[in-house]
């Protein structure tokens, strides 16, 4: 297939990303990752489909999303609470249905393209993605003037120009955002389910899709936290840190170490306690390296700090902790005894 030549609207009507998109079909999740992964050029007709198929309500519109977190106009001078998970929301349960109104869907989009252009004359519904790969990171500014901070292997999408009640940006990665100060226009960061409402504000979000947990971490101000498809929320105040498990909806408040969640930005890699997949997951997230077990040792618990040091270095210091060793071939590293 030659997906290379393929704009939004052929994403979107191809049975394998939709396939993929609804997270039917585990090899199509695996294939388009890695496909993604390899051509971060295609990003903004990637997040064009993906907003085509949401709008047949697999996600929450804009508009919803403003109704969401009116809620929390009330909520915020709350004390924060622990939130019990919470059922999963329902999609459509009948596949070929869904293909049906998608293939309508993007036969009433090329009619519209014909009429009235995909991209505005204006820049309202314009929106950006960008995208880091392995080992960079970047900083830029919003056209409200946040600031923004994007972690190795992240992306972010966002309206060029911030129009409606809100400033919603999408994070598949990590960021660290410093907010500017808005209280008729909330800022709200989605990561997945999970959405994290502020005013004006500095905190980190990483919400990698191969760690097991969201974290959101403040460092300044407030902000409040919800749950597609929950009435419940949470808010934070500076030192605290919500912890989302995707599984189980569970959304668990908690402390954290400032200085450790934001050592990323200047280069740091740091362990604390962590397991082998928590150590291969941000390997691979910051280098892009792939970390395999096949020594035998389960109970990893390690603890290290690293800075602007490359991964050979990182895994010798780990195996020299263990009294393990290591096989590289190419980007994989296997840990032996």
């Amino acid at each position: 297939m030659h997906y290379n030549s393929y704009k939004a609207a052929d994403f979107a009507a191809d049975e394998s990303f939709v396939a993929s998109f609804l997270k039917k079909d585990t090899d199509a999740m695996a294939f388009w990752k890695h496909w993604i992964d390899t051509h971060p050029e295609k990003l903004d007709e990637i997040k064009a489909a993906e907003r085509l198929l949401s709008q047949l309500h697999l996600q929450l519109d804009d508009i919803e999303i403003e109704v969401e977190f009116a809620k929390f106009d009330e909520f915020l001078n709350q004390a924060p609470a622990i939130i019990p998970p919470v059922s999963k929301p329902k999609i459509f349960s009948l596949f070929n249905y869904f293909k049906v109104a998608v293939a309508a869907a993007v036969v009433l989009l090329v009619s519209f393209l014909a009429i009235n252009t995909y991209q505005q004359k204006n820049d309202e519904r314009t929106y950006v993605t960008k995208h880091n790969t392995f080992g960079h990171k970047s900083i830029f500014l919003l056209s409200d003037g946040s600031k923004v901070t994007l972690n190795s292997n992240s992306t972010i999408t966002f309206q060029k120009n911030f129009e409606g009640a809100t400033r919603s940006v999408e994070l598949v990665g990590e960021a660290f955002f410093e907010v500017a100060h808005n209280p008729n226009k909330p800022f709200i960061v989605k990561t997945g389910k999970l959405f994290t409402k502020v005013l004006g504000t500095k905190f980190d979000v990483c919400a990698y899709p191969n760690l097991s947990t969201i974290k959101v971490s403040l460092l300044q101000g407030s902000v409040a936290l919800n749950i597609s498809g929950s009435n419940k929320q949470l808010k934070l105040k500076p030192a605290q840190m919500a912890v989302f498990n995707p599984n189980g909806n569970g959304l668990l408040q908690t402390t954290f170490d400032a200085n450790a969640a934001v050592a990323w930005q200047k280069g740091t890699i740091t362990f604390n306690n962590s397991s082998f997949d928590d150590i291969a997951a941000q390997l691979y997230n910051a280098y892009g390296v792939t970390l395999i077990n096949k020594s035998g040792e389960q109970q990893w618990n390690y603890t290290g700090s690293f800075q602007r040091t490359n991964y050979i270095d990182i895994v010798k210091s780990i195996c020299f902790a263990k009294g393990l060793n290591y096989q590289l071939a190419q980007k994989t590293i296997t840990i032996i005894n």
